[in-house]
C-alpha cells in the first residue's frame, strides 16, 4: 500500500481505471492527498483507493482490470479469500455500494459484512408548499459555538448506523455552514439543537444526509420541516433534482419523502464494514 503523494500521480495510478463507488469530488482528492490521507494499492484484478477518515478508512475499488491494464507494474497481490486485508489498519474499513453485484461478492470473500442498504428516492423540483412553523421553535443554518456543534455530532452519535461515524469534521462542519447547507432545529425555550440534517451539492442536484431529531422531540413533524426548508433552499437556488438515501427497512422515512413527491428508484446503495 502506498501513500498517494500529489494529484499529478493520483491521475497516473488511476488513469484509465474505472472506479465504482468513487463518490469524491477533486477537490476532495486534492485535500485528502495534502493531508496525508489517500493510499492505494494494487490487488489482484483491481485498483484500490483508501480514504484515511481518521476514524475509518473509506474503501474505493475499481472495476476488474483488463487485459491490457494487467500488464502494469503491480504490488504484491493478497490472497481474495483474507480476512486480514489490510491488517497495518487499526479502525475499521467501510465500503459503499451502488448496485454492484460482484463487487459484494468480492468484499464478502475478503471478510467484509453488509452494516445497510439503502433505496434512492428522486423529486424534481416544484414550487415548495410552506407549512407554519412551530413557534417553540426556530430554524437556524449557524451554531454560535462548539458546544452546539457537540449537541450535533451527540444527536448523530446517538441516532445514526456507527458505521458512518465521525459523520464529518469541525471544519467541514463550518464550511457547511458558510454555505447555509447545515440546517438546524432549535428549541427556544432551552437553546437546545434538537434537528439536525445538512446536504451536498453536484451540478444541478442535491442530496440530503443525516436527517436526525431529537428522541423526546419526535412526532412534531420537525423532520418534515427540515426537509421542507433543504427543498426551498434548492428552489431559489435553481437546482432541478433533489435525492435521498433513505434506509430499505426505514418505514417511516419513506412515507415522509413520498408525502413531499419523491418517488423510489430502482437504485440501491450498500454499506459494507471490516
Amino acid at each position: 500500500m502506498r501513500l498517494i503523494g500529489s494529484y499529478e500521480e493520483y491521475t497516473q495510478v488511476t488513469k484509465g481505471i474505472r472506479f465504482e463507488n468513487n463518490g469524491f469530488t477533486a477537490d476532495q482528492i486534492k485535500t485528502h492527498i495534502e493531508d496525508g490521507r489517500l493510499w492505494h494499492k494494487r490487488m489482484n484484478d483491481r485498483q484500490i483507493l483508501l480514504f484515511d477518515e481518521r476514524e475509518f478508512m473509506q474503501l474505493v475499488l475499481s472495476r476488474k482490470i483488463l487485459e491490457v491494464e494487467a500488464a502494469m507494474p503491480t504490488e504484491a497481490a493478497m490472497p481474495s479469500h483474507t480476512n486480514c486485508l489490510f491488517p497495518e489498519i487499526e479502525v475499521p474499513v467501510v465500503c459503499f455500494l451502488v448496485n454492484e453485484q460482484t463487487s459484494k461478492e468480492q468484499l464478502e470473500q475478503w471478510g467484509f459484512r453488509c452494516v445497510c442498504a439503502s433505496d434512492k428516492y428522486l423529486l424534481g423540483l416544484a414550487e415548495i408548499e410552506q407549512e407554519p412553523f412551530p413557534d417553540s421553535f426556530n430554524i437556524c443554518f449557524q451554531t454560535k459555538d462548539r458546544e452546539e456543534f457537540l449537541q450535533v455530532i451527540k444527536l448523530w452519535e446517538e441516532n445514526l448506523p456507527k458505521v458512518e461515524l465521525p459523520i464529518i469534521t469541525y471544519e467541514e462542519f463550518r464550511d457547511l455552514e458558510k454555505n447555509r447547507q447545515m440546517i438546524l432545529v432549535k428549541d427556544k425555550k432551552n437553546e437546545q439543537i434538537v434537528g439536525a440534517c445538512y446536504y451536498d451539492t453536484f451540478f444541478s442536484t442535491s442530496t440530503i444526509h443525516h436527517i436526525v431529531v431529537s428522541r423526546d422531540y419526535r412526532n412534531q413533524r420537525l423532520a418534515s420541516t427540515l426537509i421542507r426548508t433543504w427543498l426551498t433552499q434548492l428552489a431559489e437556488k435553481n437546482f432541478g433534482k433533489a435525492v435521498a438515501w433513505i434506509e430499505e427497512d426505514n418505514y417511516g422515512s419513506q412515507k415522509t419523502f413520498e408525502k413531499f413527491g419523491f418517488v423510489k428508484s430502482n437504485i440501491q446503495s450498500y454499506q459494507y464494514i471490516r
